[in-house]
């Protein structure tokens, strides 16, 4: 009798998937030799492998290593770990992997907890080897001190040519053109330097300025509409004068290679008639003494808890926290252009807390704002809460009442009324509720001063401060107009267009309409 023997089935070894870093620090021709010859060396090792499957050369050119933040290639790299789609890294040298001791020793773990070798052919190390962190620690350790020795012998040359008057790098300027180591005047963007500088000495605001210049289709140097920051940074640059003044800015740590606007900390060098002056000196000198006048409205920057998690309903941009409220960032960014993009409103801070009340910072993920003060919190559970607040404004006028009948000098203290006077949290707009403000520009006559509603809505139109008080003081009966007797029997009053609602304590209302 003959037994049929099963075949038994070939074990295919799984391929290897292998890629490789390469990276050079500089755009020059040797760099540049050096760069193709990483890519092109590794690029054939792997393939001409049989038990390794190409996973790509991934790579950073002319970026620094003494961090690892602005090298995408480094990062694409390490997502595609984290993904297993590589199981072995090949380098050459230390070097080029990281000169940062932290940043490379930390990468290195993290990839091996992932179960990813990489090896560093020039100094012939393995992170899967038992003597492998050991060594990585000591040459890591030797990389970065020649990369701070490397600096200050660069830092040296840098100060003997600011010394000698000569920048190190000399780089375009709207308005200047670097040619031949030295700036010359662009022939169309020169006079738009000087028109700044005219329309801001007669008086201009920055922002009028901004708005004239894009609705005139005028660009930036980067090609871009233009901002206040912008024009800001043309009225402060002394270039226009024809003087250079060097050291500018420095790097204080050059493991970070992040620059610092120089205050004092180095010294600086004032060359003159360096190249053709657009601007006087004296207007120049002007322009500086005015720019110091204007208040700094930037607010300071916080690490709150809602910082990069709430979200425009209507554009989808994140909302930046200014005044404790939250608002668009498109809108904030169309304010500085003047060219209108998201009108959506503000939200206020503390409905923010309100909606994720009892909840633990990393029970949510973000919260969208939308109309009608209706926010959406998405949880980490993938559920959405909805939370609707209300605003506070009517909540406001209501302490009115209740510090003045027990005596209080609520009046003189409150922040509303030392901003708006005796209308304060009074009127409202009919649509949101929202408080109608003052304007900024201040008449001689208080009589005449402007209020309108910050929505912007087209039923909230704008009206003098005289043309209210006359109509409370017609609805009330009275000869004129009179807070005390306001307080006791209106508790607010909302516009829509002409027609002004007057809300009594008692339940009733009553309207009126602007110019009769």
């Amino acid at each position: 009798m003959i037994t049929k023997l099963k075949k038994k089935p070939v074990m295919l070894l799984k391929k290897k998937k292998v890629a490789a870093y390469c990276r050079v620090s500089t755009l020059s021709e040797e760099q540049e030799s050096s760069y193709a010859l990483q890519v092109s060396y590794f690029t054939r090792m792997i393939q001409s492998h049989p038990e390794w499957e190409f996973a790509g050369v991934f790579s950073d050119h002319g970026i620094s290593g003494t961090g690892t933040k602005k090298r995408v290639g480094f990062q694409e790299m390490m997502k595609a770990a984290d993904e297993g789609k590589i199981d072995l890294i090949l380098t050459k040298s230390i070097k080029r992997f990281a000169r940062n001791t932290v940043d490379l020793l930390s990468a290195i773990r993290h990839l091996k907890e992932i179960g990813v070798e990489v090896r560093f052919e020039q100094e012939n190390i393995s992170t899967f080897s038992e003597d492998g962190d050991l060594m990585l620690t000591l040459l890591a350790a030797f990389a970065q001190d020649e990369s701070r020795s490397l600096s200050e012998n660069i830092k040296w040359a840098v100060k003997k040519h600011f010394e000698n008057g000569i920048p190190w790098t000399l780089k375009d300027c709207y308005g200047y053109v670097s040619r031949d180591g030295q700036l010359h005047p662009q022939p169309e963007q020169a006079p738009i330097v000087k028109r700044i500088y005219q329309e801001f000495l007669a008086g201009e605001r920055m922002v009028d300025i901004v708005t004239r210049l894009n609705e005139e289709g005028i660009l930036s140097l980067r090609g871009s509409a233009w901002t206040i920051g912008q024009i800001r940074r043309v009225l402060e640059n002394i270039n226009y004068t024809g003087n250079l003044l060097l050291q500018k800015t420095y790097i204080a740590d050059p493991g970070k290679s992040v620059s610092k606007l120089n205050k004092g900390e180095r010294d600086q060098y004032f060359v003159p008639d360096t190249h053709e002056a657009l601007i006087s000196m004296d207007d120049w000198q002007q322009v500086q003494k005015m720019l110091k006048k204007i208040p700094d409205r930037k607010p300071e920057r916080t690490d709150d808890q809602f910082q990069g998690k709430v979200f425009c309903g209507q554009c989808g941009s994140t909302c930046w926290l200014h005044d404790e409220s939250y608002i668009c960032s498109e809108k904030i960014k169309g304010g500085r252009t003047g060219i209108k993009t998201c009108q959506a409103k503000s939200t206020p801070k503390y409905a923010l807390e309100e909606a994720v009340e009892g909840l633990k910072d990393d029970e949510w993920e973000r919260i969208t704002v939308f109309p009608e003060r209706r926010l959406v919190v998405l949880l980490t559970s993938g559920e959405e809460h909805v939370h609707q607040y209300r605003s506070r404004a009517y909540d406001s006028r209501k302490g009115f009442y209740e510090n003045r009948k027990k005596g209080m000098m609520f009046r003189a203290t409150n922040h509303m009324v030392k901003l708006y006077g005796e209308l304060a949290c009074f009127v409202k707009c009919e649509e949101c509720g929202e408080n109608y403000v003052a304007g900024r520009y201040k008449p001689k006559d208080p009589e005449k001063l402007f209020f309108s509603a910050p929505c912007k809505h087209e039923g909230a139109p704008r009206f003098r401060k005289g043309e209210m008080k006359k109509l409370i003081a017609d609805v009330l009966g009275i000869d004129e107009f009179d807070v005390e007797v306001m307080d006791a029997n209106l508790s607010h009053c909302t516009v829509n267009g002409k027609r002004v609602t007057f809300y009594f304590h008692d339940g009733r209302e009553e309207v009126r309409y602007f110019n009769g």
